[in-house]
């Protein structure tokens, strides 16, 4: 099953301000906006979506700020501060990929997994708008009974893993 026009519209609504890449040329401009669901407006014009993919990073690149931003936003115990990179990561990876975030290091406790495992639905909501605003490609919704919910932009072709770019 293909994604509509529609559905890529609002995945790539998702990533503006990111950068996107030109797949003819290479070039990266950063998406300003729309002209229609057909075409995006990059800072150098408009162009199709089908000539482009957003730059996105696969959440295991997840960076130590941003896993500890991730806590913080997940918790206010003062305790887990300390191992904030360890629960953020963990909370990124168990709730949006399919890795398995437990490595039994010092941190990985009981207590933190509860940490990780119970994200009520609204933490649960900025955790993911967090993710997307810092540009990593996150599990999205693209309609009822859709197949390819769940799976992120790299996966359905509409991305590319911006770690491996030069």
């Amino acid at each position: 099953m293909e994604l509509t026009t529609e559905q890529k519209a609002r995945v790539f609504a998702h990533y503006i301000g990111h950068p996107v890449q030109i797949m003819d040329t290479g070039k990266q401009e950063n998406i300003i906006g729309f002209r229609n669901s057909d075409e995006v407006m990059l800072s150098g014009g408009f162009t199709p979506i089908s000539d482009i993919r957003i730059l996105l990073k696969p959440l295991s690149a997840i960076t130590d700020e941003d896993a500890i931003e991730v806590a913080k936003i997940a918790t206010w115990d003062k305790r887990t501060m300390q191992c904030s990179a360890w629960i953020g990561r963990a909370i990124a990876v168990h709730n949006y990929t399919t890795i398995t975030p437990w490595d039994d290091s010092e941190h990985d406790t009981a207590d933190h997994r509860k940490i990780v495992t119970e994200l009520n639905g609204y933490v649960g909501a900025l955790v993911l708008q967090f993710l997307i605003q810092r540009g990593y490609a996150v599990p999205l919704f693209y309609g009822v009974g859709h197949p390819f919910n769940g799976k992120n932009a790299i996966e359905v072709g509409l991305a590319i893993d911006s770690t491996t770019i030069q």
